[in-house]
C-alpha cells in the first residue's frame, strides 16, 4: 500500500471510522424432509439486544451474538445440518500507524438500543446488531499518532473454514453455510470514500486504511451502512425464482415480486415492499395463490401519478395483471391476454411523469410468432382492475423469446424493447414503442452472430438505452456484450459499437438498470462448467460507450443454484438518480435476495442556463480513475460547430434567454463539430490520482447556428453542469 510521510498539525476535530461488515449467514443446505412439512411462517424479522442470564446477548435473523469485556462471540444459525455450534470470536489487540501503537483500555461494554460500544482509549470499538448483519466499526476522536497506514488488529478464532474472496472473507462450514466478512471502507465528512485492506493469517484479522487517506480525511468520518449490505427478502422453504422490482418515489420504496413453486401443479406469485435503504416494509403480499394453476414470471413497474405498481405474470398460457398500491393494497386479477393461443413471457414498463398513470405491457404470442403490447391504467372504482386503453401486434415471424422492456419511458414516454430471436441464428433484436405500446421504429438487430446466445435485457431514460446479452463461445456463454441504443433526428434507431462488459467463466442472464449517471449491469457468474457455485456479479458502465465506470464486483455470495438477476433503478420512477435495487434468486431452495446499490460515478448537478436548441449536456462516470471519461452533448443542431466551456469557477453572463454559468476568468474552450445526430463528445481521461477526488468544475456547451437564441454571439446553450470528481 502507498504510504505518506506528510505531517499535519494536531486537530481537535472529531473523526471516525474504519468499518467491517459481517453480512448475513449463508443459507444452510437442509436435507430433504422425509415427509412434507409446512413452510416456516415469518411473523416478524427483527433484531434484539438485551441482558440475559447476566450476559449481553444479541440476535438477528440468522445469527446470535454475545458480548463480554474482551469482545464478541457470534454464532451463525446453520440449522440441523450443522452438528454443533461453530462460533466466531473476536478480541481487539492493537491499533496504530507504523510502529506507533496506543495502549488499549479494557472494560465492560456499554449498550443502548441495538448498539454496543467499548471505549478502548485510542478508539471506540462499536457494534450495531442488525436483522441480517452485525456491523463493526472503529471510531476515532482524534487522528492516530504516527504515519503510514492505519492498522487495526484483532485475534479471531473459529472452526469455520476461512477463505479470502474478492469481496472479503468467507467463513464456511463446508456443505452447510457460514458467514461473510465484507471489505473495509472509510468515509470522511465530505463523503470521500476509500477501500481499505483486509488480511487474515495465523489467527489474526488485520484491517487497514491507506495512510494518505488518513492524513487528509475531513473530520469526522461517517459510515453509510445500507449501501452494499446483503439481506434476504424471502427465505421460504419452497423454490422461489424470477424476481423483479420497481420503485415508487412518493413512498421511497421498492416492490419486489417473485414466483414460488408450491408443487408441480401449483405456482404462485408473492411480493414484498422494501425501503430504499434495504429494510422490509410490512408483511408479504399475495399477488396470486390460486390452487392448481401455473402463475409465474412476474414483472412489475410503477406509475408515479397514482403511486401504484402494476404487476403482470404468466397465468398458464395467458397473461394476467393486478395493480398494487404503494401502501400494499392489491386489486383483483385482470386478463390481459387470454385465448387459445400461447400468450407468454410478459414484461411491463411504467410512467415516471408526475401525472403518469399508464403502463405498457408487452408479451409474446408464441402461436402466431408475434410480439404484442397493451397500454393499461388502474381502475380504482367498483371492482378494481386494470383497464386496457390501446393494444398492438407487431414484429411477426421472429420466433421470439425472452422479451424485455425498459422500466420507464422517461418524460418522452418512449419504451425500448429487446428480445431473443431464432432466425437461423440465436440473435438479439430491439425496437422502440410509444406510450400506448405502438411501434415508433422498425426492428433493429443488436447481434446476429451465430454465437449471440441472447437472454437480453434493456433499460434507459426514454431517449438513450443500454442493452446487454450473453454471448456463447463454444458450448457455454463466456461474455456479456452491451450496446447503446439511441434515436436519430429522423426517428430511426442508432447503435454504438458492441462492447464486451465481462468475459471469462460462464456468464449468463444479464440485468440492465439505468441509474441516471451510469448504468448498472448484473449477471450470473460460474467459474467453470464443473464448478457447483454461482455468484451474482455486477458493474456500472458509461451508458453511451458501455465502458466500465468501476471494477466488476460480487453482489451476492456463492450459491449452488442458477442465479438470475433483475432489479430496478429508482430514477425509472422519478426517484434518486444513483440508487438501485438488484434482486436475484439464490440458495438451494431458491430464496430471493437483494442488494441496494448506489452508483459511485461522481456528483453531477444541472444548473440551468440553457436556451434555444442547446441540447443536453452529460458527464457520466466522473470518478478516479476513468480512462474513458468523456464530456457529451446530445440533441443539438446536427453538423454544427460547438464549444465546450470549462471553468473551476461559477459565473453568470446573460444573453437573451441564455445564461453562461462557467466563470470566464481562467476558462478553457474546446472546439468540435456535432455529428449528424446533433451529438458531440470530448474525451478527457481521468488518471488514477486520488488528489483529483473532490475537484469541482463547471461546464457548458455552446452551439453556433444562424438564428440562435443568443443573437449577439449566434449560439444556443446547453444547461450547465457542476461536476465533482469522486
Amino acid at each position: 500500500m502507498a504510504r505518506s510521510a506528510r505531517t499535519h498539525r494536531a486537530s481537535p476535530v472529531r473523526w471516525a471510522s474504519l468499518v467491517v461488515l459481517l453480512s448475513t449467514a449463508l443459507p444452510a443446505q437442509q436435507p430433504s424432509p422425509s415427509r412434507p412439512e409446512p413452510p416456516p411462517l415469518a411473523i416478524d424479522r427483527n433484531a434484539g439486544l438485551q441482558m440475559c442470564d447476566g450476559e449481553l446477548q444479541g440476535v438477528g435473523d440468522r445469527y446470535k451474538v454475545r458480548f463480554d469485556d474482551l469482545g464478541f462471540e457470534l454464532t451463525p444459525m446453520l440449522g440441523s445440518a450443522a452438528p454443533r455450534n461453530v462460533p466466531v470470536s473476536f478480541q481487539l489487540e492493537s491499533i496504530g500507524r507504523g510502529g506507533t501503537h496506543a495502549p488499549l483500555r479494557s472494560g465492560t461494554p456499554k449498550w443502548s438500543d441495538l448498539r454496543v460500544e467499548y471505549d478502548r482509549g485510542a478508539a471506540i470499538e462499536r457494534y450495531d446488531v442488525g436483522v441480517d448483519a452485525m456491523e463493526q466499526s472503529f471510531v476515532f476522536a482524534r487522528r492516530p499518532a504516527g504515519d503510514g497506514d492505519l492498522i487495526v488488529r484483532g485475534r479471531m478464532h473459529t472452526d469455520l473454514v476461512v477463505t479470502a474472496t474478492e469481496s472479503g472473507l468467507r467463513l464456511e462450514l463446508p456443505g452447510v453455510g457460514g458467514l461473510h466478512i465484507g471489505a473495509v471502507t472509510g468515509i470522511d465528512a465530505h463523503g470521500e470514500r476509500v477501500t481499505g485492506g483486509l488480511r487474515w493469517a495465523d489467527g489474526m484479522l488485520e484491517l487497514s486504511l491507506p495512510g494518505e487517506f488518513v492524513d487528509r480525511a475531513a473530520l469526522p468520518l461517517v459510515l453509510d451502512p445500507p449501501i452494499g449490505s446483503f439481506f434476504l427478502v424471502s427465505a421460504a422453504a419452497a423454490n422461489e425464482s424470477t424476481p423483479d422490482a420497481a420503485f415508487d418515489a412518493s413512498t421511497d420504496s421498492y416492490l419486489v415480486v417473485w414466483h414460488t413453486v408450491v408443487s408441480a401443479s401449483d405456482h404462485d406469485v408473492f411480493a414484498q415492499r422494501v425501503s430504499r435503504t434495504g429494510a422490509l416494509i410490512g408483511n408479504q403480499l399475495v399477488i396470486v395463490a390460486t390452487s392448481a394453476t401455473l402463475d409465474d414470471r412476474p414483472r412489475v413497474a410503477n406509475l408515479n401519478g397514482p403511486d401504484t405498481f402494476v404487476v403482470v405474470y404468466q397465468h398458464d398460457n395467458d397473461v394476467h395483471g393486478r395493480w398494487v398500491t404503494a401502501a400494499g393494497a392489491v386489486s383483483t386479477a385482470t386478463t390481459i391476454a387470454g385465448s387459445t393461443d400461447r400468450e407468454r413471457s410478459p414484461d411491463i414498463g411504467g410512467d415516471a411523469t408526475p401525472l403518469g398513470d399508464r403502463a405498457v405491457c408487452v408479451w409474446i404470442n408464441e402461436t402466431t410468432g408475434s410480439l404484442r403490447s397493451m397500454a393499461l391504467v388502474p381502475n380504482f372504482v367498483n371492482r378494481p382492475t386494470l383497464t386496457s386503453v390501446a393494444s398492438s401486434s407487431f414484429a411477426s415471424g421472429f420466433a421470439a423469446s425472452r422479451l424485455h422492456i425498459a422500466k420507464g419511458g422517461g418524460s418522452a414516454r418512449r419504451f425500448a424493447i429487446a428480445w431473443d430471436a431464432n432466425v437461423g441464428n440465436d440473435e438479439t433484436w430491439c425496437m422502440v414503442l410509444d406510450g400506448n405500446g405502438a411501434p415508433l421504429t422498425a426492428a433493429t438487430a443488436l447481434d446476429v452472430r451465430q454465437s449471440a446466445a441472447g437472454n437480453v435485457s434493456i433499460d434507459g431514460d426514454g431517449s438513450h438505452w443500454v442493452a446487454a446479452w450473453q454471448v456463447n463461445s463454444g458450448l457455454f456463454p463466456t461474455e456479456i456484450a452491451a450496446r447503446r441504443i439511441g434515436l436519430t433526428p429522423a426517428g430511426a434507431l442508432s447503435t454504438s459499437p458492441l462492447r464486451v462488459v465481462s468475459s471469462g467463466g460462464i456468464v449468463t442472464v444479464p440485468a440492465v438498470l439505468a441509474t441516471g449517471g451510469s448504468t448498472l449491469i448484473g449477471w450470473s457468474f460460474q467459474a467453470s462448467p464443473v464448478s457447483s457455485l454461482r455468484d451474482v456479479h455486477a458493474a456500472s458502465v458509461d451508458p453511451f460507450a458501455c465502458a466500465p465506470c468501476e471494477v466488476e464486483f460480487i453482489a451476492g455470495g456463492s450459491q449452488t443454484t442458477n442465479l438470475v438477476a433483475a432489479g430496478c433503478a429508482a430514477v425509472s420512477a422519478g426517484g434518486p438518480g444513483d440508487d438501485a435495487l438488484l434482486v436475484w434468486q439464490t440458495g438451494t431452495t431458491g430464496d430471493i435476495a437483494a442488494r441496494v446499490w448506489r452508483s459511485a460515478d461522481g456528483v453531477v448537478n444541472t444548473l440551468g442556463g440553457g436556451c434555444g436548441n442547446g441540447g443536453l449536456a452529460r458527464a457520466p462516470c466522473v470518478r478516479v480513475p476513468n480512462p474513458d471519461f468523456t464530456h457529451r452533448l446530445l440533441g443539438t443542431t446536427p453538423t454544427a460547430p460547438c464549444v465546450l466551456v470549462q471553468s473551476l469557477g461559477q459565473g453568470s453572463v446573460t444573453c437573451g434567454s441564455c445564461t453562461l454559468i462557467p466563470a470566464l476568468a481562467g476558462a478553457i474552450a474546446l472546439f468540435v463539430l456535432t455529428d449528424a445526430q446533433g451529438s458531440a463528445a470530448v474525451a478527457s481521461p481521468i488518471p488514477n490520482n486520488l488528489a483529483l477526488r473532490g475537484l469541482v468544475q463547471f461546464e457548458q456547451w455552446l452551439t453556433l447556428r444562424p438564428g440562435a437564441a443568443c443573437t449577439q454571439s449566434g449560439v444556443d446553450l446547453s444547461g450547465a453542469l457542476r461536476v465533482r470528481i469522486e
